[in-house]
């Protein structure tokens, strides 16, 4: 997802799908892109919990991780959740994390269900892309997760033309065939049989070429 933005129609066709993903709902683990400022990483997973129970996705557990917590426990909490919710902010924070308490084994492993949220979904890549409109304020591209085997834009302005002419760069110059570039209220469900487009401002960008999915 590029961003949750409480859209009624996005936000109907996202529940639809993690209702029927989602098949346990013990329990749930945020990985922060913040993971030394415990009290923001809070405020935002609980903004996420809350849209989950009005929805009816209840979590009898809610675990968030963070610096402070030991790198053993953290994986355990990862082997034993339902759902790991992958959050937005600064993706190479988020991905440094993940490195320095040796998380990437447990999740590339996970058999649940991952949400990644903007930095988060970003993450979940094979190559993880940032173009120069984002945090870094450059072009960066590495390693992801691995967990899907394309790249994605989040925040994806069609009529920005720093955004296109660094995603066409990235694509000509790297061994990267498609970019999905997302819009604020889209995103991309993945499973064994299908891959799935939600919202209505989805484009794909392969070489020389950006146009938008029609649904």
């Amino acid at each position: 997802m590029s961003r949750l933005n409480y859209n009624e129609d996005f936000d109907k066709e996202l529940i639809s799908y993690l209702k029927k993903d989602i098949v346990s709902r013990e329990r749930i683990v945020f990985i922060p892109t913040t993971p030394k400022n415990i009290l923001l990483t809070k405020k935002y997973a609980n903004e996420i919990i809350r849209l989950f129970e009005i929805n009816e996705l209840v979590f009898k557990d809610v675990t968030i991780l963070h610096s402070e917590i030991e790198t053993t426990l953290m994986g355990n909490f990862i082997n034993n959740a339902d759902v790991i919710f992958l959050m937005g902010g600064d993706t190479l924070c988020q991905y440094k994390f993940l490195k320095e308490n040796d998380l990437i084994e447990p999740i590339t492993n996970f058999k649940g269900v991952v949400i990644g949220l903007s930095a988060g979904a970003v993450n979940m890549c094979k190559n993880a892309i940032l173009t120069s409109v984002q945090e870094t304020k450059e072009i960066i591209i590495f390693e992801g997760l691995n967990l899907v085997d394309f790249s994605i834009e989040v925040h994806f302005d069609k009529d920005s033309y720093v955004q296109k002419k660094d995603l066409l760069k990235i694509i000509s110059e790297n061994q990267i065939e498609t970019v999905f570039g997302l819009s604020d209220t889209s995103g991309i469900r993945v499973s064994d049989k299908s891959i799935d487009f939600l919202g209505e401002k989805i484009y794909k960008v392969t070489k020389n070429k950006i146009f938008r999915y029609l649904r």
